[in-house]
């Protein structure tokens, strides 16, 4: 028996090119998300791109491919399953709404997709095979065979993947992250797998393209740089992985630690369920400097029912499991929900491989001493998958807690006419409560002078529990310069000059810079100091509820920030480049002051002299223009004295700095680069800024910073 073409999944994604089988349409169902779709809302596409520009077929056979939607430079989105597909001559060949194309009778034909108001036509040419030709010619009737898939046509890619690439480095990532998805495979009973070059090949040829193209996802645009393939499949076909089974793909972005993307991927459960499906047997893993990409695949394309058991995750007996996750996982699977982005629980999954048929019947979950656990349902009809069911918990799990799950469900696959209730029970346990982060207060001081002290910052410990405890009596302090001593809960300022400090307790640390200046005030070429704050001015009166509230009460009390006639502050209002000049300039009082601007004009030319003075690069052709997040990037970072050609490189200096978390998530797409900076989001970089002991301005150097 054969397996049926594969739904594609984008963010998590399997895109296969599979034998055809003969069920129904209605059995079909497919589901499509994207990068761009679920973590920036609805993106504007103005071009519809096949992964084929034209089909060629022979009788009684299939061909699929997948079609792409791209808008601005480093917008797309695979959508084959959100298509609507037409041919124009049934007599030659007929589509289906999965844009399987069946080949009927010698001829050409055109086959239309639609996408919204996009577009795309491709050329169908069925051909009759020289045996039915001599057939025909001699009067014999053709003997019906079951149909075959016609590859789509994949050029060979000559590219060179590993130009460049620290090869010691990426070794050690491939073993480490082949090592913890076998020991996951291992535990939960399905084969392990065996890292493939053909499909290391495309994973890393994968990995370079999203770094050039500073974004991430599935699809490729032909004609960018490093540009190997359309989609998974293609890419693995470019590089010699003849695959009639599938392919799958996940990317997650590139940790410290060798196998850190994998373990991401694997608590990301619509991820977790492409790593562990049970059909895969091989392996490609790469590794560029901001992305993981590793993709699994089969070569088997015969139905085997051992490759449709369930995969049960945290397994049975697991010990360590997190307590909590953040579902930042694109496609989102509590999307559904509108939680995107919630601290719940840690996801519990039952899957199997796609193709498999999961319905939730019923579901519990309890807690040593019996306690249920409400969760989010997850299955084919909450945002979900039909090969694979989720319960994620609503609040963050107990620590160092065995719980049990319990649940009913029926499972089949597409190939069985039958399928059989399962109940299945199984428990494991959460991580022991352990600390989480060490935070100081919101404010604290960074800037002592010769001679001078100032007190070491009060710490909290987080615990992942969630509770909070003053730790500051036991932690203990440490610095990397002569230029401060630290004695009885004090910093003496020795020579002029910075430190790290660092605060460590049960072994968490966290870091700062605290600098040290001459007792005259006066500092180097390009470098300022912090203002005192003011005294406490009325409150705005919109911003009781506002999630940065105590961020526009800080702005306000240091002056940095007005707000309108009105009483208000409007924060969700957009900042004009301009307008951001402004609010950071005004933080930074002493670094203007003797600084010889012009007099007249427009307000804001005062703010845009003082950018020059910091080789900010900075005309004021947009000034009345919102600025994009990226923009200020390159402000924060230039002003750290770096100098970043690569947009990228300043987001993830800001991401690795602790100057921002990011929009949705800590990486370069989740802090959201394009989006324009509101008022309340501008306030909270300056804060972040000061909190993080940003309390020196440095000018943009000429040279280029690497990363």
């Amino acid at each position: 028996m054969f397996k049926p073409f594969v739904k594609p999944l984008v963010a998590a994604v399997l895109l296969s090119q599979l034998p055809f089988t003969a069920l129904p349409g209605s059995t079909y169902t497919a589901e499509a998300s994207s990068v761009t779709d679920a973590t920036y809302g609805t993106p504007k596409y103005t071009r519809l791109a096949p992964g084929v520009f034209e089909m060629t077929m022979t009788l009684r056979t299939v061909y699929t491919t997948y079609y792409y939607v791209y808008g601005e430079p480093g917008v797309s989105a695979e959508v084959t399953a959100l298509c609507t597909y037409s041919i124009a001559d049934t007599n030659v060949a007929t589509v289906n709404s999965r844009g399987v194309v069946t080949a009927v009778g010698p001829g050409t034909t055109v086959l239309t997709i639609r996408y919204n108001d996009l577009t795309a036509s491709i050329p169908v040419t069925v051909e009759n095979t020289p045996q039915e030709q001599q057939q025909q010619q001699q009067g014999q009737q053709t003997p019906i065979v079951k149909p075959v898939v016609n590859d789509p046509i994949v050029p060979t890619s000559t590219l060179d993947v590993y130009s460049g690439i620290d090869m010691t480095r990426l070794a050690a990532h491939r073993q480490a992250s082949l090592d913890l998805l076998n020991t996951l495979r291992r535990a939960v009973g399905v084969p392990t797998v065996s890292l493939n070059e053909n499909l290391n090949k495309a994973s890393q040829a994968h990995a370079n393209y999203q770094d050039i193209d500073k974004k991430m996802g599935h699809s490729e645009e032909q004609g960018r740089p490093s540009f190997s393939g359309v989609g998974p499949w293609d890419r693995a076909k470019a590089f010699g992985y003849a695959s009639a089974g599938s392919v799958g793909e996940t990317v997650a972005s590139t940790g410290t630690a060798p196998s850190g993307a994998t373990q991401v991927l694997i608590d990301a459960p619509f991820h977790r369920v492409i790593l562990l499906m049970p059909s895969f047997r091989d392996l490609g893993i790469g590794v560029s400097n901001g992305y993981t990409v590793i993709n699994p695949g089969t070569k088997d394309y015969v139905y085997n029912a051992q490759n449709y058991k369930q995969v049960y995750y945290p397994y049975n007996g697991q010990t360590g499991v997190p307590p909590f996750w953040h579902a930042y996982e694109t496609p989102n699977p509590l999307q559904y929900y509108g939680k995107n982005g919630a601290k719940v629980g840690y996801p519990i999954s039952i899957s199997t491989t796609s193709g498999g048929k999961l319905d939730h019947i019923s579901a519990q979950i309890t807690d040593a001493s019996g306690n249920q656990v409400d969760y989010y349902l997850v299955d084919s009809k909450h945002s979900g998958n039909e090969d694979a069911i989720l319960y994620i918990p609503k609040e963050p799990l107990k620590p160092n807690t065995t719980y049990t799950v319990t649940a009913r469900f029926q499972a089949g696959n597409r190939y069985e006419s039958s399928s059989s209730e399962e109940n299945k029970t199984w428990s494991f346990t959460t991580l022991a409560d352990s600390i989480e982060s060490l935070v100081p207060p919101g404010y604290y001081s960074t800037s002592v002078e010769v001679g001078g002290t100032i007190k070491v910052p009060a710490f909290s410990a987080n615990y992942i529990s969630g509770t909070k405890t003053d730790v500051s009596s036991s932690v203990q302090f440490t610095s990397d310069s002569e230029n401060v001593s630290i004695s009885n809960g004090a910093i003496l300022g020795i020579k002029a000059g910075s430190a790290k400090i660092t605060a460590s307790f049960e072994g968490t640390t966290f870091s700062y810079t605290v600098y040290v200046k001459e007792k005259s005030g006066v500092s180097a070429d390009g470098i300022v100091n912090i203002s005192p704050p003011g005294p406490k001015t009325a409150a705005f009166g919109d911003i009781g509820s506002h999630w940065a509230k105590a961020s526009i009460e800080w702005a306000q009390q240091y002056h940095i920030v007005d707000g309108y006639s009105d009483g208000n502050f409007h924060p969700d209002g957009k900042v004009t480049e301009a307008e951001f000049l402004a609010m950071l300039f005004r933080m930074y009082p002493n670094s203007t002051k003797d600084l010889n601007v012009p007099t007249g004009g427009d307000w804001s030319d005062t703010f845009y002299s003082y950018a020059n003075h910091f080789q900010l690069g900075l005309t004021g052709d947009a000034r009345d223009q919102a600025i994009q997040r990226v923009q200020v990037a390159q402000v924060i970072a230039g002003l750290s004295g770096k100098h970043y050609v690569e947009d990228r490189d300043a987001i993830r200096y800001l991401l690795s700095s602790g100057y921002s978390e990011g929009k949705t998530a800590a990486t370069v797409e989740g802090y959201g680069g394009n989006d324009p900076l509101t008022r309340a989001e501008a306030l909270q970089f300056l804060r972040n800024l000061q909190e993080k002991g940003f309390n020196q301005l440095q000018k943009k150097p000429e040279t280029a910073t690497s990363y």
